[in-house]
């Protein structure tokens, strides 16, 4: 896929023949590569894409990050029963946004010895999950979707996760 930057972005081309026309800076490793028969204002989105990927797939080999040990498909019971063991991940993932991995973990604990399942989630006062989430950032907002999704689920899904984003 090549995208036209001139189009995205009114005003590039001249900016662009000003940054190709500049010296670079001195950097240690810093290189800068002619696009052999391209235009100047032609970027194949794809490729820099393929590359960047490439580059962390070699940096992650080698390096063990927290998602790997704690990210969400870590955090549910494995013994619990299927509809129980879906609910963990999808509560998992829901409070994962905007929240280190550590503290989604720790947070999973606590709900899991709370007691983590759709009916508990129904019955349990906002006030007292929002205690449970307070860790894990806009705990208020996400003990009012966990509370929602759970009723959601009981209500049209008998309590478990739909097969499809559809339902």
């Amino acid at each position: 896929m090549v995208v036209d930057v001139s189009i995205a972005l009114p005003g590039v081309e001249k900016k662009k023949e000003e940054m190709l026309k500049a010296k670079p800076p001195a950097r240690k490793g810093a290189k800068v590569k002619a696009a052999d028969g391209t235009s100047a204002k032609q970027i194949d989105i794809e490729d820099i894409w393929k590359v960047h990927l490439e580059r962390i797939e070699k940096m992650r080999s080698t390096v063990e990050a927290p998602v790997d040990t704690q990210g969400c498909h870590k955090l549910a019971d494995p013994l619990a029963e299927p509809k129980v063991h879906r609910f963990h991940i999808l509560v998992s993932l829901m409070l994962s946004s905007q929240t280190k991995d550590e503290v989604n973990a720790a947070t999973m604990k606590t709900l899991k010895d709370y007691g983590l399942n759709i009916e508990n989630i129904l019955q349990i006062e906002t006030a007292e999950l929002e205690k449970l989430l307070y860790p894990v950032s806009f705990y208020k907002r996400k003990a009012i979707y966990l509370q929602k999704t759970a009723k959601i689920l009981q209500e049209k899904y008998d309590g478990d996760i739909p097969d499809t984003v559809e339902g």
